[in-house]
């Protein structure tokens, strides 16, 4: 009788989707601790003991877990460009700070890489890891290959580059190179300046509303108010919702929106816009 052999099929590791999971992930590093440092039930960070700083912030968000972790400039940016799940992060600085969604789509060793790259990052132990220029370019060449666009920059870029190396037009492959990272370069700054604007935009964003019901002020959502409803605004509150002042007087600051230094005063019959601040009176 004939034996055949068989291959031993290792079994597929479940991807991590749990809060449970992701804090094992990160408190399996040495010297680590685990806390809660906003006093928040929803927030798990986990640290470096000796340094007392955090290199992963667990939560939950719309339902699915979330992880923040400190990335590398050059890692960041190739990990959001592989990983749809992995954005700016949430809460967080978004320059040095990436969140990772728990949807199952980052392989585990992916994720293992990223969370090792947090920790030596805050350890200070961690190694410069430059990609050069033409490196980067053909990663992201046959990453969009792969999603059907081929004649994209970088796929030219590496085109142009190898055959400037091919034809032993050394100094020319390195100068399509740099000249090519140096706008690149401008690209970022002109795209990091703009995220940083509509981040200002969205601080002043109220988070809530006051409405009258049943005699009590509510704070709800400023998205659950319907037409029709009144809001109340305390002084020193922004105002939540476009609208009509109906009762009460004041000032309110409009230097967010408008860059107006002097504040505006408002009455019944006024019309007053979402993000200005009630400096002083009680406005219905």
């Amino acid at each position: 009788m004939k034996e055949q052999n068989q291959k031993r099929i290792k079994p597929q590791e479940n991807p991590i989707r749990t809060r449970e999971a992701a804090l094992e992930l990160c408190l399996a590093f040495p010297g680590t601790f685990r806390e809660q440092p906003y006093h928040d039930p929803n927030w798990d960070a986990v640290g470096l003991a000796r340094k007392r700083k955090f290199f992963a912030f667990v939560f939950q968000k719309d339902g699915q877990i979330w992880i923040n972790l400190k990335m590398d400039p050059e890692w960041r940016d190739l990990w959001r460009d592989a990983y749809p799940s992995v954005l700016p992060a949430y809460h967080m600085n978004k320059e040095h700070w990436s969140s990772v969604i728990l949807d199952g789509s980052v392989p585990n060793g992916e994720l293992r890489k990223m969370a090792a790259g947090s920790y030596e990052l805050v350890a200070g132990t961690k190694k410069s890891r430059k990609f050069s220029a033409f490196a980067v370019n053909v990663y992201r060449a046959v990453r969009n290959i792969k999603n059907g666009q081929v004649f994209d920059e970088n796929f030219l870029m590496a085109v142009a580059t190898v055959g400037a190396f091919g034809c032993g037009e050394y100094p020319e492959a390195v100068a399509v190179m740099l000249f090519y990272q140096v706008g690149e370069l401008f690209q970022s700054v002109a795209v990091d300046r703009s995220r940083k604007s509509i981040s200002a935009l969205m601080d002043i964003r109220p988070d809530y509303a006051n409405i009258e019901r049943n005699g009590e002020l509510v704070q709800v959502d400023p998205e659950e108010v319907a037409v029709g409803d009144t809001i109340v605004i305390k002084a020193g509150e922004r105002v939540p919702l476009d609208g009509t002042v109906l009762e009460g007087a004041s000032a309110l600051d409009t230097a967010a929106l408008t860059g107006e230094s002097l504040p505006r005063n408002v009455g019944p019959g006024d019309e007053v816009i979402s993000g200005c601040v009630n400096l002083s009176g009680l406005l219905h």
